[in-house]
């Protein structure tokens, strides 16, 4: 059986996603690599001895010691990229490619893989725009979102708008959560909810500025965000840069009426059937919120069967596999 290294520096739902899918067809040997240190280029020199493909998510430290051991070996390698390590926004302290060290490492790796999978049109163009890498060597192929059954069930939304992410000083900037506590002032008796752990201070600010109706949870098990996302009617993604919107399309699949901003990627997943906001203020947010509480049932089922067209697991699966075989097929 073909022998695949897959190595990740974030654990995130969309990483374990791309695992799993890789895991049904080949022998994938998981590393995540929390670490910085020198003996990282000797251990990924010995991982990749006896493997047939190398495989990372995010061209950043982490990558970089497999990539070089892999084509010294003549050994394929595959990135999947987007949003950080594609990014240059220096207006919101943003991205990889905005200089310095983190851009010279990244664009190394950029250089070494093989082949390069995004998940939007965005990200290609980010690609193209931000990276070394050519127009050949890059593949959009969409996020795969897993479905949870009881999210097709009708259920009677209650008036809750939440939002999700990081709470750290950049992403509460990058995924507009300051402007999303601050429109809670403008819908008093709407419930708006805050689902991320800390990591920083950034979270006593938000607490000084919020109203009586926001509630912050820390992080939340996968089971009471779920029953949030099947009780809630509107999820809210005020973001100013999306390389997808992963947290966007699992709350769409649970029926959630998404009201977001048309940057990034936003636009590509939403489609028709959020409400965009129009001012990326406060008062704009609350005015879109505002709207999506508003509408009837029928958009929140238009949403979910916008992530069940277009961005399922099946899907994603069935464009990464020829893209690996024909990665092994080349000569080494």
């Amino acid at each position: 059986m073909t022998r695949v290294l897959y190595l990740y520096n974030i654990d995130t739902t969309f990483v374990q996603i791309d695992a799993d899918i890789l895991s049904r067809r080949y022998d994938v040997t998981s590393i995540h690599i929390q670490r910085r240190t020198p003996s990282l280029l000797r251990q990924m020199w010995q991982e990749t001895k006896d493997v047939d493909l190398v495989v990372a998510w995010f061209a950043s430290w982490h990558s970089w010691p497999a990539f070089i051991s892999a084509r010294l070996r003549s050994v394929p390698r595959l990135l999947f990229t987007s949003g950080y390590d594609l990014a240059n926004e220096p207006e919101i302290g943003y991205g990889l490619r905005r200089g310095g060290l983190p851009r010279l490492i990244s664009g190394q790796v950029f250089r070494l893989a093989s082949l390069a999978i995004v998940p939007s049109q965005f990200s290609f163009d980010q690609v193209l725009k931000n990276t070394p890498v050519q127009s050949g060597n890059v593949c959009l192929v969409p996020h795969g979102i897993p479905d949870t059954p009881s999210f097709a069930e009708a259920r009677n939304k209650e008036p809750i708008a939440f939002t999700v992410g990081t709470l750290d000083r950049i992403s509460v900037s990058r995924k507009g959560i300051r402007m999303f506590v601050q429109s809670a002032a403008h819908l008093p008796q709407t419930r708006f909810v805050v689902v991320g752990k800390a990591r920083d201070s950034t979270i006593d600010e938000l607490k000084r500025i919020a109203t009586p109706n926001v509630e912050f949870t820390g992080f939340m098990p996968d089971a009471a965000l779920v029953d949030l996302r099947r009780r809630a009617k509107v999820y809210v993604q005020a973001s100013y840069h999306e390389g997808f919107g992963m947290a966007v399309a699992e709350s769409m699949l649970a029926q959630c009426i998404p009201v977001v901003t048309r940057k990034g990627a936003l636009p590509e997943v939403v489609g028709d059937t959020g409400l965009y906001i129009n001012s990326h203020t406060p008062a704009g947010i609350a005015k879109a919120i505002k709207s999506a509480l508003d509408v009837d049932s029928t958009r929140g089922n238009q949403a979910r069967q916008r992530v069940l067209d277009h961005f399922s697991l099946e899907q994603r699966a069935a464009q990464i596999y020829p893209l690996v075989d024909s990665l092994l097929s080349k000569p080494r």
